[in-house]
């Protein structure tokens, strides 16, 4: 902006695969085969333009960009290993059973119940048709594993191990703004006001099952704004206030959201709406929901500056107040459980670990080594910060100037407007009457607003920070500078 005729540009920058060459090694495809690659997908499109001029000529002036990016593009092809027909039943040997011969011995967990007991291989047990067949018979298999077992694709490959392998679209658009408006009041006073924004909505396909398995949003959006006022006094004199304020948002939110899996699945106590997680060992690619975190970043900025030129001295004063939020969630916030699954139920007691047993016979069986579930919810962290600096870059000679500055810095540390704030706090007197000999010592946990303290970390007001610099031309070719400052920074969340 700033100009009374009318200015703009465009552009648009392409690329696609159908002008790409081959790779020029061969590999092996999915299937094992080798042979030439394929090209890879791309479809690649930024185009945009700008537009400024007057509003009111000499007056009020604007200035407009749009920048779009599309980017759809496709990963590398992924493999990963996923139940075969026969260790989901539906092998042509034995039918309906789930069948793992030629893997090592299945054994019975309710064969017996003390603990270190042998325990009876399902071979041994099977009769009829299955008799001496390393499977375990449909009437066994849990009925919620059953549902689950649904879920994981059906082999595209051969083999036990890498025999399923997908090829994941991977969009990447991005939508940028940014306008601009200037408004001359009068000769000495301008104010300024100009915003960009910014929208990537993504997506993560963590693969290798095709999604919404292990697939999730990854949506960034991001403001930036401002308003100036530039006021020059005199000619001696200007002061410049300005309000900023700066968003980023985060969303990622997995594609299976909204599963129901008590309905679904019949898995009675999962404590999100999200699909589980299954870790299966022996080499089983894992079942993910995609994950779940949202940040929300605010920062709010307002500062006033003073300039003063007097002789030989230019003298500036400012100050300014840091506000922050953050409105955030840990990552993968939700879950509605994470089951692993390790053989061990299957393998035959005091024998070599890996020897005999499966982890997706475990599964099938519903006999989990281990559970977990989380379900946090949003914080809401704040930090004020006030800051005031004073400075004189001191002309003492033609060819000497002299910067002298001290800056001032106060913080409040880290609040919850909820007050969800806790950590180990070592000066701290232990008041627990159960604790035996412990009771009274120092070092215990907090939690606020616990002895009248709300603040992650102490607040501070006595930071000062002085800065020294200078600059000397030895000749007309020669420039020699130097400076110390002392600097902090704000705590980090």
């Amino acid at each position: 902006g700033g100009t009374n005729g009318f200015h703009g540009s465009a552009y648009e920058y392409w690329q696609n695969s159908i002008l790409n060459a081959a790779p020029y090694f061969w590999a092996n495809n999915a299937q094992g085969v080798f042979g030439p690659q394929p090209v890879g997908y791309l479809r690649y499109n930024e185009w945009g333009g700008s537009i400024g001029g007057p509003i009111i000529k000499n007056k009020l002036f604007f200035y407009f960009v749009r920048d779009k990016l599309t980017n759809n593009g496709a990963a590398q092809a992924q493999t990963g290993t996923t139940p075969t027909l026969a260790e989901r039943g539906q092998g042509a040997a034995h039918p309906g059973a789930f069948d793992f011969t030629g893997l090592p011995t299945l054994y019975d967990p309710l064969s017996c119940n003390t603990p270190g007991c042998s325990r009876t291989s399902f071979a041994a047990e099977n009769t009829g048709a299955l008799a001496g067949v390393n499977a375990i018979p449909s009437s066994r298999i849990d009925p919620v594993a059953a549902k689950i077992l649904g879920y994981f694709p059906n082999p595209n490959g051969n083999g036990l191990t890498n025999n399923f392998s997908t090829t994941l679209a991977a969009p990447n658009p991005n939508l940028r703004y940014f306008g601009r408006i200037d408004w001359d009041q009068s000769k000495n006073n301008r104010v300024s006001f100009s915003i960009s924004q910014k929208d990537n909505p993504g997506v993560n396909k963590g693969g290798p099952f095709p999604c919404p398995l292990n697939c999730f949003s990854g949506d960034i959006d991001g403001y930036n704004a401002q308003v100036t006022d530039t006021w020059s006094i005199n000619s001696s004199m200007i002061n410049e206030f300005r309000m900023g304020f700066t968003r980023q948002g985060n969303w990622f939110v997995p594609q299976t959201i909204g599963f129901d899996a008590a309905n679904t699945l019949g898995l009675q106590y999962a404590k999100a709406n999200v699909f589980p997680q299954i870790n299966v060992n022996g080499g089983i690619s894992t079942l993910q929901p995609g994950t779940n975190a949202i940040y929300i970043e605010n920062l709010y900025d307002p500062s006033d500056t003073f300039t003063l030129v007097k002789g030989r001295h230019t003298l500036k004063f400012g100050m300014e107040l840091l506000m922050g939020q953050g409105n955030t969630t840990p990552w993968g916030n939700i879950t509605a459980g994470n089951f692993t699954f390790s053989g061990n139920y299957t393998a035959q007691n005091g024998v070599a670990a890996g020897s005999t047993g499966a982890g997706l016979a475990d599964f099938l069986l519903g006999d989990a080594q281990q559970w977990s579930a989380t379900n946090q919810t949003t914080s809401y962290a704040r930090l004020k910060s006030p800051q005031a600096y004073a400075q004189d870059d001191w002309k003492i000679r033609s060819n000497l100037t002299i910067n002298l500055g001290l800056r001032y810095v106060a913080t409040t540390g880290f609040t919850e407007i909820h007050n969800n704030l806790g950590g180990f706090n070592p000066n701290l007197t232990l008041n627990c009457t159960t604790c035996g000999a412990a009771n009274g010592s120092q070092g215990t946990l907090w939690f606020a607003p616990q002895n009248g303290r709300d603040s992650l970390q102490k607040p501070k007001h006595d930071i000062f920070l002085p800065r020294l610099g200078f600059a000397w031309s030895l000749r007309p070719n020669t420039v020699l500078r130097g400076g110390f400052g002392m600097y902090t920074y704000n705590y980090s969340q």
